[in-house]
């Protein structure tokens, strides 16, 4: 497993505050995914797209792929104002993080100081993925379905 996936699981990323459903149920931080990354309890992924697919679920699958074009948006721009990031890195791993968190501050004050650089907010398109089989686990199949209950349906 990445160090990444290694942080979340043992708590040590993510640890924001809970939020709680009308019915007191906790739903804590989520990374949001496309359909070819793992659903988990800390990573959330849409409903497959199967002709079984419910009117809840796809509202559901709607709110999520509207999330994810504003996260993907965000990282267009960041990429767009710091093009070393639409590359390899050629550093030490370890310095990698140190890197990506600088541009992100970077990029946060050249937007408080109305530094706008003309960039295209899409960046480059995200692959489109194929799900792959076992790509879920019991828990996050169980908390995507405690949001769509909560939010989702009537």
């Amino acid at each position: 497993m990445s160090s990444l996936v290694n942080e979340v699981e043992d708590r040590k990323i993510l640890v924001s505050p809970v939020t709680r459903t009308e019915t007191g149920e906790e739903i804590r931080p989520l990374l949001v995914a496309d359909p070819a990354y793992k659903l988990t309890n800390w990573c959330m992924k849409p409903y497959p797209e199967t002709r079984a697919i419910t009117a809840s679920q796809r509202n559901f699958n709607k709110a999520l792929s509207r999330a994810r074009v504003v996260i993907e948006q965000a990282f267009g721009m960041l990429k767009g104002r710091w093009r070393c990031l639409l590359v390899k890195l050629d550093e030490s791993v370890d310095k990698i993080p140190l890197t990506i968190t600088t541009c992100c501050i970077l990029h946060i004050i050249c937007i408080e100081v109305h530094d706008d650089v003309d960039v295209d907010p899409a960046g480059d398109d995200p692959d489109e993925f194929t799900p792959l089989p076992g790509h879920m686990n019991g828990e996050g199949s169980r908390l995507r379905n405690k949001i769509k209950e909560a939010f989702f349906s009537n």
